[in-house]
């Protein structure tokens, strides 16, 4: 049996999967390696006696730089205990995990699963969670491996994430869609974007109105109900005013991203943490939409949700995911592991960059937005 790679898509949804597993199994199979799948992610690490499939078991790759469906599937699956105590820092979390993982039946399932099917390395397409992972396994003397950095929100930092670029294409295809219904009745378009806690997707809706910002976005300075309501209503009195000459008759669009903060505070949808640690943000564009009409403007409500991890890929993402995954690969096969694929730059200049140099926590800067208008001074996607 050959030496193989092993590729597994872990952590949420992203456009452009299919591409990056091309991008491995061409790096590859160039070197004279196979490339295996891990299907459901780390799932199936942990499956004893594990028997991994051929990549090309899962259809021809002919179609992937198109294609957006992972056909090994998907899992936010850690074998980590992430759940950190109140009294612990992130570090003294990593630790106890570490220990508990060094004792567990889980270490040994997976050097076994890794030894049987000639595993020189695993290839994650995943983001900060997926970052974590990876070096924890690593850590552990449990494999080796590379991350090809993904993520619609882009708030991994030090780079653009694959993924992002078309999450931002549908983005402005909501704003333009429910602009239409807007200027059809004279209402307000409430988007609530998806992005955690970061602001960059919401961002790449530059063809709406208003933007407003995420969380810790500014600690001195959170944007208030009077400021959104006063602004609406001047861009909605612009609007009518140059469309219809009549200030009555206008329309605007307004994106509101997940993370913002009311009164300080976050809305969830569900406050039940996944493995890693994070709560279902959601709810909050119905806050804004009753603030809206609670001054007399009509709305109308989209919340696009998983609609962006569902797209196919762009052009640009699905060759900056293709790179990505070939380059991971690459370095791996060379004995170069514990790497991420980064893009920096104006020209998205693709390279690698240690695990320990990227994680999450990537924000908006003060100094790309205007308080004044509500809107970054930016449309720029943050490659850095």
């Amino acid at each position: 049996m050959k030496e193989s790679i092993a590729i597994g898509c872990t952590g949420g949804k992203a456009p452009g999967w299919p591409a990056g597993i091309k991008g491995v199994t061409d790096a590859a199979e160039e070197a004279g390696l196979r490339v295996v799948a891990l299907e459901n992610g780390c799932e199936a690490m942990v499956q004893p006696d594990a028997i991994y499939k051929d990549i090309h078991d899962f259809g021809d790759q002919s179609t992937f730089m198109e294609s957006n469906e992972s056909p090994i599937y998907a899992s936010r699956f850690t074998p980590f205990n992430k759940k950190k105590l109140k009294v612990e820092t992130d570090q003294e979390r990593d630790r106890r995990a570490l220990l508990e993982f060094n004792k567990s039946e889980e270490k040994r399932i997976i050097m076994d699963n890794m030894r049987v099917n000639r595993v020189k390395a695993v290839i994650l397409l995943g983001g900060d969670d997926s970052i974590w992972t990876l070096q924890m396994l690593m850590k552990a003397g449990a494999l080796e491996g590379n991350v090809a950095t993904k993520t619609i929100d882009n708030d991994v930092t030090n780079t653009l994430s694959h993924g992002h670029i078309t999450a931002g294409a549908v983005g402005r295809q909501m704003v333009d869609g429910i602009r239409i219904e807007a200027r059809s009745y004279n209402r307000v378009g409430v988007v609530e974007a998806m992005g955690r806690n970061a602001g960059h997707l919401a961002q790449q809706h530059y063809n709406a109105d208003i933007i407003l910002p995420a969380k810790d976005f500014h600690p001195n300075h959170e944007v208030t109900r009077a400021q959104i309501t006063e602004r609406i209503q001047e861009v909605f009195a612009e609007r009518g005013r140059k469309e219809r000459g009549d200030p009555n008759k206008g329309n605007a669009v307004i994106v509101v991203p997940e993370g913002f903060l009311i009164d300080g505070e976050e809305t969830f949808l569900s406050t039940k943490e996944d493995p890693h640690e994070h709560k279902r943000l959601g709810g909050v564009g119905h806050r804004i939409q009753e603030w809206l009409e609670g001054v007399g403007l009509g709305t109308v409500y989209q919340r696009p949700g998983y609609m962006y991890r569902f797209a196919n890929p762009t052009q640009q993402d699905a060759e900056l995911t293709y790179n990505f995954g070939k380059l991971a690969a690459e370095e791996a096969i060379k004995g170069n592991t514990g790497l991420a694929t980064v893009a920096q730059g104006p020209s998205l200049d693709i390279s690698t960059m240690d695990l320990h140099d990227l994680g999450g926590g990537k924000f908006m800067r003060p100094e790309d937005y205007n308080f004044d208008e509500l809107m970054p001074k930016t449309n720029d996607l943050r490659a850095e």
